[in-house]
């Protein structure tokens, strides 16, 4: 699962896009001081602490086209 796939979701439906980062950022430490790491695998909780200027591009798009 990746938090930019969810963020990319706000164009479409935006409530349940939100309640999916939420639920991701409160489930699993995916969250970091540079922004969203760049997947998780929810049947193990493991992280992959990595930032992706491709996911942080696409997740600062759908905000900003929000």
């Amino acid at each position: 699962m990746t938090p930019h796939a969810a963020a990319l979701a706000l164009a479409v439906t935006p409530a349940e896009a939100i309640a999916a980062l939420r639920t991701l950022v409160d489930r699993y430490d995916v969250y970091g001081d540079y922004g969203l790491y760049d997947a998780v695998d929810p049947r193990t909780g493991r992280v992959a602490h990595a930032y992706l200027a491709l996911d942080q591009a696409m997740i600062f798009i759908a905000a900003a086209n929000w």
